[in-house]
């Protein structure tokens, strides 16, 4: 066990700690070992599908469910450099949380495409909820502006909505007609949905069987040992998180 009464701050007691916790009840690996997951995400995406993946990628992408303005969340949305293909990308440290009624929804986004995707947001980003709490209105100004910087979108009218996020004029028809002008960019022609997954006995599951591209911990693996210090040591974790946490040791 890592001697508490020491101030270790290496990478390795970082991942030490990943490996020890994820035993834990209610202990979430996989909203900790994301950003890892991102630092390698865009090479062993293209590796696996043989295409070029552009570096920006897009967490918690929101996706506005058919009845309301809330939202569901894919864990990454990726797309290819030449714009042509996108990816709704979920990341699994447990299989038993995959959910059956998220497979669905993911699959029922894809069949409608990216357009009618950035027309939810525009949505959520005109409802009230949004309107009325300026961080929010900033976080999905942001959002427009990292889908901008991917090739995604348009915003021509990026100065007056920056002027608008602070102010208290987030009421007038002004900011509404500033969302609206949001425009897509290149449309890509496919959206796919891409699974990370800690094994291969993932394809026992029904649902995952069709119309899902996998990815599973052994492709993280052979890529991120060959990248430096960080990535040899999430290479010699993610060897052991391929093993149900509960039924192995630490």
């Amino acid at each position: 066990m890592p001697n508490a009464g020491k101030n270790n701050t290496t990478i390795a007691h970082l991942f030490d700690l990943l490996d020890r916790w994820r035993h834990l009840p209610a202990y979430q690996l996989e909203r900790r070992a994301d950003i890892f997951f991102a630092l390698f995400l865009p090479e062993v995406l293209g590796k696996h599908l043989k295409v070029d993946i552009n570096p920006i990628l897009v967490p918690e992408f929101p996706i506005k469910k058919e009845s309301n303005n809330q939202s569901k969340k894919a864990d990454y949305l990726a797309l290819s450099k030449d714009g042509e293909r996108a990816f709704l990308i979920e990341l699994k440290t447990d299989m038993r949380s995959i959910d059956e009624d998220q497979i669905k929804f993911l699959k029922c986004t894809a069949r409608k495409g990216i357009d009618e995707i950035v027309e939810g947001l525009k949505s959520i980003a005109k409802s009230e909820s949004v309107r009325r709490n300026p961080q929010t209105r900033g976080q999905y100004f942001r959002l427009f502006h990292e889908l901008e910087e991917c090739g995604l979108i348009k915003i021509p009218n990026r100065d007056d909505l920056e002027k608008l996020l602070p102010s208290g004029q987030c009421r007038t028809p002004e900011y509404e007609k500033c969302i609206e002008k949001v425009e897509i960019g290149k449309c890509p022609r496919s959206l796919e949905i891409v699974y990370i997954l800690p094994d291969e006995w993932a394809e026992k599951i029904e649902a995952l069987k069709r119309d899902i591209r996998k990815i599973y911990f052994k492709d993280f693996s052979e890529h991120a040992k060959q990248q430096g210090i960080i990535g040899r040591r999430f290479s010699k974790s993610l060897d052991c998180w391929k093993k149900q946490a509960e039924l192995c040791l630490p």
